[in-house]
């Protein structure tokens, strides 16, 4: 009987540490998302003078969401949110039944499953993780990038004063 339950374990390891990684990318997608928005050094870096022509060429495809940019800017950070979070939340059902399993077999391969759950949560980001933050920020990037064009004032006014989570991004946009 203990060879059925450490085969079984092992194959709840196994499954646990794909479904496990997923997860723990998109929290790391919203930690990384967030930190890069209030840090302004490293949006400096991420966002170069080389990509002003980037954001030249491809800001003449952005349109407002409704009838303000505002709107746009707010959707593309929740688009990128929505989705992270509706994987998040599919991801811990496999996970939540690997524990249920893990538990069934006894208190030790619970302790493994869990013990592994939290050990990939260490491992760094995947270039997929930082990929798709960075095309979220471009996103908001170009939609600042437009609207600073039409009008300055209205897009300065929102990103300093009313969401200030886009201030550094707007002050970077501003100054390529």
């Amino acid at each position: 009987m203990p060879l059925e339950k450490i085969v079984v374990e092992i194959i709840f390891a196994v499954v646990l540490q794909a479904v496990a990684s997923s997860f723990w990318a998109c929290v790391k997608y919203h930690r990384l998302r967030e930190r890069l928005l209030v840090n302004y050094e490293t949006l400096q870096g991420t966002i170069s003078k080389e990509d002003k022509s980037v954001l030249e060429r491809e800001s003449g495809k952005i349109q407002p969401a409704g009838t303000s940019y505002a709107a746009a800017m707010e959707a593309a950070l929740a688009e990128g949110s929505k989705v992270q979070n509706k994987r998040m939340l599919i991801l811990s059902i496999p996970i939540a039944a690997i524990f249920a399993g893990s538990y069934f077999l006894g208190a030790t391969y619970l302790s493994i499953s869990v013990s592994l759950f939290f050990i990939l949560a260490v491992f760094p980001l995947t270039e997929a993780v930082r990929t798709k933050v960075f095309g979220d920020l471009l996103k908001v990037s170009l939609i600042i990038y437009r609207w600073n064009l039409e009008n300055a004032e209205a897009c300065r006014r929102f990103c300093n004063d009313e969401r200030p989570v886009f201030k550094n991004i707007y002050k970077v946009i501003t100054e390529l």
